[in-house]
């Protein structure tokens, strides 16, 4: 998969940065949740730019899936209840996370 603006090591580091964060063992509302991972994230699109939006999208879709492994944890449901939970969250609050504007849930 080519990365225009992002190497594959700095996807592989900033991935692992969300992996070693273990999002999904917060017991936090989404909000808060939001409050502290979209620091980290609005520093990763500054630093690579908007104009590398479309060879991000693999990262962004990488951190949804981590968002989605929270739900699971957290509201205890299955895939598709997760995932229609966090498109409802996306749905009533478009902007909780800076990432949404590339790539939704």
């Amino acid at each position: 998969m080519p990365y225009v603006g992002i190497s594959r090591k700095s996807v592989s580091r900033i991935l692992e940065k969300f992996k070693c964060m273990q999002i999904h063992k917060w017991r936090k509302p989404i909000e808060v949740l939001a409050a502290k991972l979209s620091p980290v994230i609005r520093g990763v699109m500054n630093y690579y730019r908007v104009g590398a939006a479309r060879a991000s999208v693999y990262l962004w879709n990488q951190l949804n899936l981590r968002l989605l492994k929270w739900v699971r944890w957290e509201k205890r449901l299955p895939m598709e209840a997760a995932r229609s939970w966090l498109r409802n969250k996306f749905r009533q609050k478009p902007a909780l996370f800076p990432h949404w504007k590339l790539v939704y849930p």
